[in-house]
């Protein structure tokens, strides 16, 4: 009966024992689950590359021509002028009937001596009678104005003779009014423009010293622009952007910057990058081709592809901070260690991080560590010895990092 009895407790202990082995079992199963699930192997170094969508504001080398405020003009547009060439078009209505007069004037003109002249005086007039010049018909005027040649329209007689008669002086003023209209001749080449739109004289290489982000506010349409006249440089133009999220972008390699505008690639001479009195942050391209589609406009769209950024990529969610230093958690031989990272860019709940300790502490930092581990010739001996752990390809990390703390076995 004994026997029986204790065959009936060994059974029930074995039972338990088993039930208990499938738990502790069953359990390790979950336990490694849990642990592999909360890892992420890092892959190889990852090449990102991005496109930043914006505005660009177009600043001109340009200027205007004051004498034709308000004033409505024929101008080709779309013709490139040459170097020292003359515009017909650009000659006001009175500084034409001003050349007519002015030719009519010279043709015809005789200086009288003055009531109060001697004999004498009266002799040399008569042999100073004016004869037409050179530059006394009005093809020759405009001729010589085009070319800037004020000197050579020969008029100093208006100024010597006979300069109290009313007649004389307002024809002075004749040849003054026409000089200020005069035919525009360009000293360099590049477009000539009637549509003004009031920014020509505050956005220029001059003003980009100090940037202000209300230039962004910019709304030019077709039916506010103001008439006159203006001179672009066909040659050379800007493009400023303001950048949002620069701190987002700061790391990658802006030497191989590609830009489109309105969906169109362009080539970028140079770029430079500033800062306003806010902190603001600003791109500006140095631009020299495809003006001739953007003569008329002020803001742009612009596409701005930042290429190939070399980086590990880690889930943005296994990051966290300590002790005010961003990083994730690494297993190295079976023990879970901190390691610093820096963040260059995220997306999609990805991040893409820099991991050498170059890249995340200053030189200076790490001189100081470095002197501080090298005072004890243990490592042991030294209380305040620092051990920067650094991720590489195939590393392993904790996702979740609230899950675990530095020494933890795993």
């Amino acid at each position: 009966m004994k026997i029986g009895k204790f065959k009936v407790k060994l059974k029930t202990i074995i039972i338990i024992l088993v039930f208990l082995f499938i738990i502790y079992w069953l359990y390790g199963i979950v336990t490694s689950y849990v642990k592999k699930s909360n890892i992420y192997n890092i892959e190889t170094m990852d090449f990102k590359d991005i496109e930043i969508q914006s505005q660009a504001l177009v600043v001109f080398d340009e200027y205007v021509y004051d004498i034709f405020d308000n004033t409505k003009l024929n101008i080709d547009s779309n013709r490139i002028i040459r170097n020292g060439e003359g515009v017909d078009e650009t000659i006001s209505v009175s500084a034409n009937s001003n050349a007519t007069d002015i030719e009519n004037y010279l043709k015809s003109t005789i200086p009288q001596p003055a009531e109060n002249d001697t004999q004498e005086e009266d002799e040399k007039d008569e042999e100073e009678v004016i004869k037409p010049t050179k530059s006394s018909s009005k093809d020759d005027l405009v001729s010589s104005i085009q070319r800037n040649s004020i000197k050579e329209l020969n008029l100093d007689f208006l100024d010597s003779i006979n300069v109290k008669k009313s007649h004389l002086l307002t024809k002075q003023k004749e040849v003054d009014e026409f000089i200020k209209n005069k035919i525009v001749a360009l000293e360099k080449s590049g477009y000539l423009s009637n549509k003004l739109d009031g920014y020509e004289t505050i956005l220029n290489s001059d003003t980009l010293d100090e940037i202000e982000a209300d230039y962004f506010t910019i709304k030019t349409l077709e039916d506010q622009y103001i008439d006159g006249l203006k001179y672009v440089n066909n040659k050379k133009y800007q493009l400023l952007v303001k950048l949002d999220d620069y701190d987002r972008i700061k790391d990658f390699n802006f030497s191989d910057i590609t830009i489109k505008l309105n969906n169109e690639p362009y080539l970028v001479s140079k770029y430079n990058i500033k800062r306003d009195k806010y902190d603001n942050v600003y791109i500006i391209f140095d631009m020299f081709e495809g003006l001739e589609k953007l003569k008329d406009k002020r803001l742009v769209d612009i596409t701005i592809h930042l290429d190939r950024i070399n980086s590990l990529k880690v889930p943005s969610k296994s990051i966290f901070k300590k002790d005010g230093q961003l990083g994730v958690y690494t297993i190295m031989n079976g023990i879970v260690r901190f390691a610093p990272v820096k963040v260059i860019y995220e997306q999609d709940n990805i991040s893409y991080i820099r991991h050498q300790k170059a890249d995340i502490f200053t030189k200076a930092y790490l001189d100081l560590v470095y002197m501080n581990n090298t005072r004890f010739n243990n490592d042991s001996d030294n209380p305040n010895y620092i051990n920067i752990y650094e991720l590489k390809e195939f590393s392993k990390i904790i996702l979740d990092p609230n899950s675990v703390k530095e020494g933890d076995t795993y």
